[in-house]
């Protein structure tokens, strides 16, 4: 197991993070860079075609079948979303995801007064006719 302990940290210094844990485990089950992009791309595609899932309600009357409906998978479609950006999150390094909690949005302000365009009045009397 000290094999899999990244070069620049020693066995008693923890906790680890994610991606060092991820690479511990990668090199103990013999995985090789190449197998484990291959496993890591099927795992991203998969969560993918999550985001669009649907699953199959039934309703039944006295026992039996009376419809059948298929409706969005809410909760997959949502753990999906969710395990993508926690990937993004690792990937990038971050130490935690953005929320609504710990983000502001920037402030921003927009000087316009020199954009304006100034026409010339045209006197316009009830009587004008335009053409």
């Amino acid at each position: 197991m000290s094999k899999a302990v990244p070069q620049n940290r020693q066995p008693d210094q923890f906790p680890i993070s994610r991606a060092e844990t991820r690479q511990m485990f990668l090199e103990a089950a013999g995985l090789t860079p190449a197998e484990a992009a291959l496993i890591m791309r099927r795992s991203v595609d998969k969560l993918v075609e999550k985001l669009e899932a649907t699953e199959t309600k039934f309703f039944a009357l006295d026992g039996k079948v009376t419809d059948e409906r298929e409706v969005i998978a809410h909760a997959i479609q949502l753990k999906a979303a969710e395990d993508l950006a926690q990937l993004g999150v690792d990937i990038m390094g971050l130490k935690q995801a953005a929320t609504r909690e710990n983000t502001t949005p920037p402030q921003v302000s927009i000087d316009l007064s020199g954009w304006t365009v100034q026409t010339p009045s045209k006197d316009v009397t009830p009587d004008d006719t335009q053409g």
